[in-house]
């Protein structure tokens, strides 16, 4: 064989060790097996994927992905000089390749609401197309996930996150993975911006409604531990600039303590006030931000506030530092809460 014929296969099978890379482990030897024999029968398929996943997937979504990979990997298998389990093996690109995944799959599952087992799967794909990074779900009802006694189907949301092959440098490293609650899928150096800033191109997921996310593209602008989203680099410098200023009160009370604040208080003066969009935005959060949080702790972001009681029982189960920031500013309002 010569030099170059052993340099193309190498490339194909790095390329195999990829594909199969992107599978969980249960479903590469079947994928390995459905490679050497496309014609083997959907429910021989099926039947294998149930006993190597034990429910951990759909098997729509099994089936679909384990399809995808034989059907990359078959050519080779064609010229017989490539065996699909040697591609099971581990390498130096596959190991790398599985670490990237798991990186974005552990930031996405803290920061976002997912199904419980069975229910729908996350699966992580790289690139390096910066067009193709994004996320995509879907949503089909499975009529044998409950014993058919139960009548009624079990709902599977599956979702795909496609993030750079690079992710670990251009976004974890920089500090940006998460920034306001929402994880950064991407971000490249915008040139421009003042001292002490950083500005970036970036897309970003933000919490929607059940499990649903929207990924959305704009300007982060970055100073120390303060950023802000918007729309365009003006508009995330001014937002900046806002959110720096109240960082600094904000900074004055952080030995405030929320806990004996609220104790201080009456269930009279605790309903009759109010959180409102409004007081996240004079704290200097963004637009972004304030809907992910409400989305994310089923908060209706369109009536435009909560009670006191309903945004401090919001801020316990998601605290986050520019929610705890909106709250005290609310109780501003409340004479004698804390000093004005």
């Amino acid at each position: 064989m010569s030099a170059f014929t052993s340099r193309k296969y190498a490339h194909e099978i790095a390329a195999t060790n990829e594909k199969l890379s992107e599978l969980p482990a249960g479903l590469r030897p079947i994928a390995a097996a459905k490679a050497k024999n496309m014609n083997m029968a959907v429910g021989e398929l099926v039947a294998a994927i149930r006993q190597a996943e034990r429910g951990k997937l759909s098997q729509k979504a099994a089936r679909e992905t384990v399809e995808a990979v034989a059907e990359a990997i078959h050519p080779l298998l064609l010229r017989k000089r490539y065996s699909a389990e040697s591609a099971v093996g581990p390498t130096l690109q596959r190991r790398l390749a599985v670490k990237r995944i798991r990186a974005v799959l552990e930031v996405y599952r803290k920061n976002y609401r997912t199904p419980a087992v069975g229910h729908g799967d996350e699966v992580v794909k790289l690139t390096d197309q910066p067009a193709a990074v994004g996320v995509s779900q879907s949503q089909h009802l499975d009529w044998n996930f409950y014993a058919k006694s139960y009548g009624k189907p079990a709902t599977i949301t599956d979702t795909t996150i496609v993030a750079p092959k690079q992710w670990l440098t251009r976004v974890q490293k920089r500090g940006l993975a998460v920034l306001d609650g929402m994880m950064t899928l991407d971000a490249a150096i915008l040139e421009g911006a003042p001292e002490g800033v950083e500005l970036y191109a970036a897309k970003w997921i933000a919490q929607s409604r059940g499990y649903s996310v929207d990924v959305l593209t704009g300007v982060i602008a970055k100073a120390g531990e303060v950023a802000f989203h918007a729309d365009d680099m003006q508009n995330a410098l001014v937002g900046l600039r806002r959110k720096i200023k109240a960082a600094k009160w904000s900074a004055t009370l952080k030995t405030a303590h929320l806990t004996e604040i609220f104790g201080r208080l009456t269930d009279a003066q605790i309903d009759a006030h109010r959180l409102s969009v409004a007081d996240a935005r004079a704290v200097g959060a963004c637009e972004y931000g304030i809907k992910s949080w409400c989305a994310a702790c089923s908060l209706d972001y369109a009536a435009g506030s909560v009670s006191l009681r309903e945004g401090w029982a919001a801020y316990r189960a998601r605290p986050q530092p520019e929610a705890r920031a909106a709250l005290l500013y609310a109780l501003r309002k409340i004479r004698g809460a804390i000093a004005a």
